[in-house]
């Protein structure tokens, strides 16, 4: 697939004046790679640029986008990307246009190809969303973050949630809260909190332990870690682990390597684990047996606030476990583009989730 012609094409606009077709097609690329709803990535083509996305050379930019993304070690969902081509198509049509590019022609033809033999909702099926680096002092830029998920599978954990973007945004604009820390991770899930604090080359924490406790999304965790070792880097990379533990058996044989992180641990984090009403109490109860292992010890949650009566439930269990907690104040008008870096917040909003520290 070339694309010199739409790359001239497109330069020829930038250097006329149209210069925010660039920006347009940069939001669009990276909600194409987080596999943001159809209408959100459709709408940054039009992001201060109305009407941009009928010029052939933005047709041709897509193709070699999409091309590209599934081609790679890490492609997005094809299901998603034949919706996304087919939805840009109608688009396009409704402007009494047509789709002119022949690399976006083939591209959507292969994309056909490739999800003939899909099953819709199919739980087994693997994709995976990509994060670039709007900023490499934020999140390292030598490789996207790449996390792994099953959209369709019964485990939540296989699957990213917004608490666990928020979590880590909120760690990037207040650093000093883990910074240079040994952190320990409950019901990491796909490991994208954990990997961003061990990633980071703000936050620099030196070790970062993940657990959660279902075998599948152990094993898809371990993948996420290996998968981003080039975002790591040759030093951070050994710095992250992944283990297994169940909240309601820490003294149990298999959570014996992770009660040894947890003596170990400066900091304990969890994003989105307070939604189960009956494991809510084992969860605080784990969260005091870190707390208990050493002075200046902290946990910090996030938590989407979905059931008032299960928060009610949380807030009680650690007042009968002698836990303080302070909620955390996110800065009026939210974090700031700079940290805003995950644009996954369609159905849950940042404001719907609240951030809490807790000592003893």
């Amino acid at each position: 697939m070339t694309s010199s012609g739409g790359e001239k094409e497109l330069f020829s606009l930038r250097t006329s004046g149209a210069a925010l077709l660039h920006v347009n097609i940069d939001l669009f690329e990276k909600r194409f790679l987080a596999q943001a709803p159809l209408n959100a990535t459709l709408d940054a083509l039009a992001f201060n640029l109305p009407d941009s996305y009928l010029h052939p050379s933005v047709q041709n930019q897509i193709a070699i986008m999409v091309y590209s993304a599934l081609n790679s070690p890490t492609p997005p969902s094809a299901r998603y990307a034949l919706k996304l081509l087919q939805a840009y198509s109608k688009l396009v049509e409704s402007t009494n246009s047509f789709v002119e590019d022949d690399d976006f022609m083939m591209t959507l033809a292969q994309t056909i190809a490739a999800c003939k033999n899909l099953t819709t909702g199919d739980p087994d099926l693997l994709c995976y969303e990509c994060y670039k680096s709007p900023n490499p002092s934020l999140l390292p830029s030598s490789a996207p973050l790449a996390i792994r998920i099953a959209p369709f599978h019964n485990d939540v954990g296989l699957r990213c949630w917004e608490a666990g973007y928020f979590l880590a945004e909120f760690f990037l604009h207040f650093p000093d809260l883990i910074k240079n820390k040994r952190v320990l991770e409950f019901g990491a899930g796909v490991g994208l909190t954990g990997l961003v604090c061990a990633g980071s080359p703000l936050l620099n924490c030196p070790s970062v332990h993940m657990t959660d406790y279902t075998p599948e999304t152990i094993a898809n965790m371990k993948h996420n870690v290996l998968i981003n070792a080039e975002w790591l880097g040759e030093v951070k990379k050994d710095n992250v682990t992944v283990g297994y533990l169940d909240w309601t058996e820490l003294a149990g044989e298999k959570s014996v390597d992770a009660v040894s992180f947890l003596k170990k641990a400066e900091v304990l984090i969890a994003a989105d684990c307070v939604y189960d009403r009956d494991y809510i109490p084992h969860l605080v109860a784990a969260t005091r047996k870190m707390l208990e292992e050493g002075e200046g010890k902290v946990a910090i949650f996030a938590t989407t606030f979905r059931n008032e009566k299960t928060f009610e439930l949380f807030i009680s269990s650690l007042q009968s476990y002698s836990i303080n907690y302070e909620e955390l104040n996110v800065p009026e008008g939210g974090l700031g583009e700079k940290y805003e870096i995950f644009d996954r917040f369609y159905i849950q909003q940042r404001s719907e989730i609240r951030i809490h520290k807790f000592t003893l």
